[in-house]
Formats: C-alpha cells, structure tokens, sequence
C-alpha cells in the first residue's frame, strides 16, 4: 500500500452508506446514517480492530452468555445505570 489515502463508497441504500478508507498506516470502515453521522467505525490498528458504534438506543442480546473482558471497563451514564439478575417479570 502507499502512503495516498485510498477512499471507497457504498451505498446500501439511499440515505445509509458505508465508506472504506485504506493507506499504509490504517484501514477504516465508516457507516453513515442519512444526515451523514458516523453511525459504526471499525479501524485497524496494530494493536487489533476498534470497533465504535454510535445509536438513539443500542441493544446486545444473547440466549447464552455477553462475555466483556478487559484490562479496564467504564461505564458512564448522565442519569441512570440500572442492573438486575434472575428471572425478569414482564413489565405490568
């Protein structure tokens, strides 16, 4: 690879598209959202891929097992975290 950017496009549909960026010191992929924000970037490093995702709301589910492992973790609300464990009610 050389040292110029290199700058794909791809449309997933009108308003959603996706962009692959490639020069010698990385690769990025960037999905943008109608109005043209960043949505989901993965960039690779030489220390691994850096995946952000960037939503109104953000969902993991799992019929199994979500394993977070880490050297550090952090979590940040502006109002509220909430946890539970064990059998969960419907709401009433």
């Amino acid at each position: 690879m050389s040292n110029t950017l290199k700058k794909y496009e791809c449309s997933l549909t009108q308003a959603v598209r996706s962009w692959f960026y490639s020069s010698e010191k990385e690769e990025l992929i960037e999905i943008t959202a109608p109005e043209g924000e960043i949505i989901m970037k993965v960039r690779m490093t030489d220390d691994g891929p850096v995946i952000s995702v960037s939503g109104a709301h953000l969902e993991l589910k799992s019929t199994e097992t979500i394993a977070l492992e880490a050297k550090k973790i952090k979590i940040k609300a502006e109002e509220k975290v909430a946890s539970c464990a064990g059998r969960i009610k419907p709401p009433v």
